[in-house]
């Protein structure tokens, strides 16, 4: 094998291996998880901020994140496993509101 056609297939090997594990790394990337967002709102439709939300995986029976609204009555729970979730909303002087029966996909962003 001639020198030049040497180069040649040593180039295309190292051309291929570098497509290849970048791939790879895109592949990884994938998110397997999903988040549950929301704006939590009174009966007159004004928000609620310092309002706690806890998520809780009901296949599990676990609370898996406990937070708090912002200024703006809104909550994010990022990151979470795929599963059967509730949701809980708990605010000073406001009645106890629990969100049922909602499912959680790889990539899903639910609004409850």
């Amino acid at each position: 094998m001639s020198k030049r056609m040497w180069m040649v297939c040593s180039l295309a090997g190292i051309l291929s291996l570098t497509l290849v594990l970048g791939t790879c790394g895109t592949a990884s990337a994938q998110e397997i998880t999903g988040d549950l967002r929301g704006i939590v709102h009174d009966s007159s439709g004004g928000v609620v901020a310092g309002a706690t939300v806890t998520v809780v995986n009901t296949e599990r029976n676990v609370t898996v994140r406990t937070l708090k609204t912002g200024a703006d009555g809104s909550y994010i729970a990022p990151y979470l496993p795929v599963g059967k979730y509730e949701v809980v909303v708990q605010a000073s002087g406001f009645n106890k509101y629990i969100g049922t029966g909602i499912t959680l996909n790889v990539n899903d962003h639910r609004i409850v």
